[in-house]
């Protein structure tokens, strides 16, 4: 038992179904927030599109993100392990940062990556080569902020 009174499942079980209703919650401004994003991005590398077709791509690519976050979520309930079964770390259990980093490399990143430079290529009409430097810096800068917010032990 904690101090609350709750035992360390249930306080496990809390923290999920939390984290989960406020994704629920945070979608519409995450969704609007990287569109804008992108949309800068892609002015940037001289492509041509509109706001709103960024927003129905960023729509497309968080739906892949969120089938894995519901895998992640929904393995973590039953089985009672940490979110992150989809990642090269929920085969390796590393802790602190190098752990950070590899939780953000999982498949349906990978396949949103995949996606993203497909799609930046048909929606933005940017070069393919724009749109592989674009993914790159992406990919890359996930990976940092994983390592820069993984928790040392």
């Amino acid at each position: 038992m904690s101090e609350s009174g709750l035992s360390i499942d249930q306080a496990r079980n809390i923290s999920l179904i939390t984290g989960l209703i406020t994704g629920v919650i945070m979608f519409p401004l995450t969704i609007s927030i990287s569109a804008g994003i992108m949309y800068l991005i892609v002015k940037i590398a001289g492509g041509d599109t509109t706001f709103k077709h960024l927003v129905s791509f960023t729509i497309f690519l968080a739906f892949i993100i969120t089938i894995g976050q519901i895998i992640n979520y929904g393995v973590a309930l039953a089985a009672g392990t940490d979110p992150n079964v989809t990642s090269i770390n929920g085969l390796l259990g590393l802790d602190g940062k190098m752990g950070g980093a590899l939780n953000m490399v999982e498949i349906f990143t990978i396949w949103s990556v995949i996606l993203t430079g497909t799609g930046l290529r048909v929606v933005a009409s940017i070069s393919k080569r724009a749109a592989r430097i674009i993914v790159a810096v992406l990919s890359i800068v996930t990976i940092v902020i994983g390592f820069l917010m993984g928790t040392d032990y």
